[in-house]
């Protein structure tokens, strides 16, 4: 969802008080109705950096999985905001589900400790909804 803004000012002396824009849009992006979205039914709460660790997904198979540092914003900055791509490794599939290794990169730079929304995504770019990590 996308809304209008709401400026302090209308005059370049700013002295007009200035008006609320009512526009509201919602964002439905195509990926998402491009049929069944892959699902993490199974994930440690807790990863270590520099170690694979185990996932179990259903629907699709996993191309792709990515780490990504949630928002932390200040005076319109984000110095936090990350997304890391983990490799991939295939592994079992039985009943309808898949299970992979995700290598999760060493270096507390790229990967600081914290919280993160872990997602993967099918061969054609529809992403999992997220599933929270904390990484160590």
């Amino acid at each position: 969802m996308t809304m209008g803004s709401d400026p302090l000012f209308s005059d370049e002396n700013d002295t007009l008080p200035g008006k609320f824009e009512t526009r509201i849009e919602i964002y439905s992006p195509s990926y998402l109705f491009a049929g069944p979205r892959p699902t993490v039914t199974g994930a440690p709460e807790e990863v270590t950096r520099g170690t694979t660790f185990e996932v179990t997904t259903t629907g699709k198979d996993v191309a792709e999985a990515r780490l990504l540092r949630p928002s932390a914003v200040t005076h319109q900055t984000d110095t936090e905001q990350r997304s890391i791509a983990l490799d991939v490794t295939t592994g079992d599939t039985a009943d309808g589900a898949h299970e992979y290794g995700l290598n999760l990169p060493e270096g507390e730079g790229l990967t600081p400790s914290g919280w993160y929304m872990l997602v993967v995504l099918d061969a054609q770019g529809v992403p999992s909804p997220a599933r929270w990590v904390h990484v160590e």
